[in-house]
């Protein structure tokens, strides 16, 4: 079978105003912890190899993976080709930071099989890289990206909207930096204020709604008129770049995940590795929880992920994989809905103004299932 893989580098310079993944400043880590953290990440994934699985994405996420010493993601890698098949055309991603790029880095990353580069940028502002907290400014940005180019052809940039003070025509013009760039994929989200950020603590407000809707409206309009298409809620590409490693995601198919705090979801289970780098390191068994997923569970989860895609839930594979009919099950909130979604015969999806509120839809497809 078929499975991505997911590894997890928690380490990072600082940790940002509005970050809520599991990530901690390298500077409270010595490298015998480092080594021993990555030792842990090889046995774990030995764990798998006789599993006869074929490795169809790699993407190593953060935290910042481009802080720690480029060999540790190298070995990882050789790790995996020695021990593993892998698919034709794996899509072998890795997250870095404007602040921790260089030419030498870039090379070994390209001679170690990586084919896809996802940048950090969140802002080409100045003012709002200060306000978020990032360890980069936007000459930096520029500059990373561009030798990134020297190397790589398939390039995502990860930006946030709806920053506080933040104006429709400051948006107007990170989009025509958008466009100049070109990058082949884009990943706009909207900012959110989560628990223990130091946002939160703060009492940073979120935009509002109306200013929300404005945005997002602008960008994906520009977005597809400039070719860079909505394939998600928050994701957009040119043709043939199209996140495979996401979509593996928002299909709702099974990925295994290494490192502190990665979660997996494999033969019907769902579990969450240790948080802490620390204990991940003494011990890649521990687990933050492990549960056998319900088939009511699997079936809202279905629903969720691939309604955040823009070609929307399939009726037929709906059908093959839960044995329903699903216009019948969940008539009462389609009809309640329905000016929220697009239909045809074969599919439903999300219209513009139903992304907008996706959470509220996704919650009345819940309360149907309990």
């Amino acid at each position: 079978m078929t499975i991505s893989i997911y590894i997890h580098i928690p380490f990072c310079v600082s940790k940002c105003h509005y970050c809520s993944f599991n990530s901690y400043p390298l500077k409270y880590f010595s490298n015998k912890i480092l080594e021993s953290y990555f030792k842990s990440i090889l046995e774990h994934i030995d764990y798998y190899k006789n599993c006869d699985l074929i490795i169809d994405t790699i993407y190593f996420g953060g935290g910042t993976p481009s802080i720690v010493k480029p060999e540790y993601i190298e070995n990882i890698l050789n790790f995996i080709y020695k021990n593993f098949k892998i698919s034709k055309n794996c899509e072998i991603s890795i997250e870095i930071n404007p602040d921790s790029i260089t030419e030498e880095r870039l090379k070994i990353y390209k001679n170690s099989g990586i084919n896809r580069i996802s940048i950090g940028i969140q802002s080409f502002n100045d003012k709002f890289l200060k306000f978020l907290g990032r360890a980069h400014n936007s000459y930096q940005a520029i500059k990373a990206i561009e030798i990134v180019r020297k190397y790589f052809n398939n390039l995502s940039i990860d930006l946030i909207f709806g920053i506080l003070g933040q104006k429709i025509s400051d948006l107007k013009s990170e989009l025509e930096k958008i466009k100049e760039i070109s990058p082949e994929h884009v990943s706009y989200y909207s900012l959110s204020i989560e628990e223990n950020t130091k946002f939160y603590y703060q009492e940073v407000n979120e935009i509002d709604e109306i200013l929300f809707g404005d945005m997002y409206d602008l960008i994906v309009n520009f977005l597809n008129e400039t070719g860079i298409i909505q394939y998600e809620i928050s994701n957009y590409s040119k043709k043939g770049y199209k996140c495979k490693h996401n979509l593996r995601y928002w299909n709702y198919e099974e990925y295994l995940g290494f490192g502190a705090g990665a979660v997996s979801f494999y033969q019907g289970k769902r579990w969450q590795n240790v948080k802490s780098p620390k204990e991940y390191a003494n011990n890649f068994n521990k687990k933050e929880y492990e549960e056998i997923l319900d088939e009511k569970t699997m079936e809202f989860e279905y629903i969720f992920m691939n309604l955040r895609k823009t070609e929307g839930l399939i009726f037929d594979d709906f059908k093959i994989k839960f044995k329903k009919d699903f216009i019948k099950k969940y008539y009462n909130v389609l009809n309640k809905l329905e000016k929220y979604f697009i239909f045809n015969t074969k599919c439903v999806r999300l219209n513009s103004d139903g992304f907008k509120v996706s959470n509220l839809i996704f919650s009345e497809f819940l309360n149907v299932r309990r």
